[in-house]
């Protein structure tokens, strides 16, 4: 669900326990979610930037 922002721009609603879980989430993260962490942080790969356990709405996801 979105919302209008400043500027007009759609904004996503805000979801706290979502946000909540995320951080709970990105202090024990799995094995594979830590090794694949290690070569995307500090945009290592293709000087992309990526987050990881991002609140999306009511949804997290494990990188974004």
């Amino acid at each position: 669900m979105l919302i209008a922002g400043e500027k007009g721009y759609a904004q996503p609603v805000r979801n706290e326990h979502s946000i909540k879980r995320a951080r709970a989430m990105r202090k024990n993260p799995t094995s594979p979610e830590e090794r694949l962490w290690s070569m995307l942080r500090a945009r290592r790969y293709r000087d992309a930037k990526f987050r990881r356990q991002h609140a999306i709405g009511i949804y997290v996801v494990d990188f974004a």
